[in-house]
């Protein structure tokens, strides 16, 4: 070979290794920490949250999830601190703790998460909704329950029939039974609607209010309002995909101490209240703006939670839980067992009414439900129409708190019913 076309390959070998180098760079300082916090916090919560066994939850949610993590992701687990370390080849490091009542948190790097709020901000825990230990079965509903669980593909885990006030139908997948908690995804953007009608019921919020953030002032975005938020009309630019590691959603998600920071700083594609986006960023404003509402009114805004909606409505298993910066992740994280979901809808059916007490202004439930101006197939961080292509086998007032990986609670007034089904498909 000449020494000029020599130098030449070892000129393209050596840009090669070079190229190699600052790909694999990339990759451990952007895409692999998105990776390692998600598992840590994946880890941490099933195993500390919904006490399920590690081996578990590594095989089916992560070695064979939405995302498919191959072994050179690994996690440790602290089981006397209750943390969770992952990482990959020893690299991008992620650590999340628990906390009673609170869940999982990632803790961010040189950093040491605050003790959670003391006992004297809890309270105690209702049973307006309480379900007889033994359900009134129908034997009509066996065929769906078995078609349900039948097929491996779909990882159903839980299917729970509310009707009248009645649990006529309940089963579970091996593993998982009435008080495993379980994950709603973005169901908790419902349970987001619901804290925020405990403000608009104790006269702390109002629809139509705007000039939400100080952050906003003096711009365009000083006119959206809550109820735009609420109708993912906002008009902030978002990317929901969770195909691309630098989009919006999972750089919040998993990549961001400060999970409403993100979209707080996102300025207008469209004016607000005339476009529907759907955007976990809006959610996650919405909590940003309850704690902030929350911390003015001198209310601990960590356990709000419990005092405001789960405690009233007996959702004992219920954990929301908070970002190292303290604000609720209204887009994503929150756990409870199949019978506390149930609870939740009917707190929807029931017109926001939990026993004798009103938790959610009057009218509030129905409003959630209908029409967005934007999208009729949306109403206020609930779901009318799931498919967006319309079902007509369903009554016309069908309304979903719907979560990835096939999480739903079915609410269907003119029927009675809620129907909950959980699972990871």
């Amino acid at each position: 070979m000449a020494p000029a076309s020599k130098r030449i390959l070892l000129g393209i070998a050596g840009l090669l290794v070079l190229l190699l180098v600052f790909t694999s760079a990339i990759f451990v300082w952007t895409i692999a920490p998105l990776g390692t916090r998600y598992i840590a916090k994946r880890m941490c919560s099933g195993v500390f949250v919904a006490e399920r066994a590690p081996e578990s939850v590594w095989k089916s949610e992560l070695r064979s999830g939405s995302f498919g993590y191959p072994p050179s992701f690994g996690y440790e687990i602290d089981e006397a601190n209750k943390r969770v370390t992952a990482s990959w080849n020893g690299m991008a490091v992620s650590t999340v703790a628990f906390r009673p009542a609170l869940g999982c948190t990632p803790v961010p790097e040189g950093e040491k998460l605050a003790a959670a709020p003391g006992s004297e901000h809890r309270v105690g825990y209702a049973e307006p909704f309480a379900f007889p230990p033994r359900i009134a079965a129908s034997p009509a509903l066996a065929p769906a329950l078995d078609w349900a669980f039948s097929d491996p593909k779909l990882r159903t885990r839980a299917v729970l029939v509310v009707h009248r006030g009645r649990l006529v139908a309940e089963r579970y997948a091996k593993g998982f039974d009435q008080d495993t908690p379980q994950m709603g995804w973005s169901m908790t953007k419902s349970v987001g609607n619901a804290l925020i009608g405990t403000l608009v019921e104790a006269g702390s919020l109002r629809l139509d209010q705007d000039h939400l953030f100080p952050e906003w002032e003096d711009t365009e975005r000083a006119a959206i309002t809550v109820e735009q938020l609420l109708q993912m009309s906002s008009g902030l630019a978002w990317d929901e995909s969770y195909d691309n590691p630098y989009g919006d959603a999972l750089q919040m998600l998993f990549g961001s101490d400060d999970a409403a920071r993100v979209a707080l700083g996102k300025e207008l594609r469209y004016p607000p209240g005339e476009v529907f986006e759907y955007s976990s960023g809006t959610s996650n404003l919405l909590g940003l703006l309850l704690k902030r509402t929350l911390m003015a009114a001198t209310i601990e805004p960590l356990h709000y939670p419990q005092r405001a909606l789960f405690g009233p409505l007996g959702m004992r298993t219920a954990v929301l839980e908070p970002d190292p910066r303290g604000t609720l992740v209204l887009s994503s994280f929150s756990y409870a067992s199949g019978r506390d979901w149930a609870r939740f809808g009917l707190l929807y059916l029931n017109d926001g009414v939990a026993g004798d007490r009103r938790i959610l202004p009057e009218g509030w439930a129905a409003r959630a439900c209908a029409p967005a101006a934007a999208d009729a197939s949306y109403g206020e961080h609930f779901w009318r129409d799931v498919s967006r292509e319309g079902d007509p086998d369903l009554p016309s007032d069908t309304c979903h708190a719907a979560g990835h990986d096939g999480q739903y609670v079915t609410i269907v007034r003119s029927r009675e019913l809620v129907v909950v089904r959980l699972g990871l498909t």
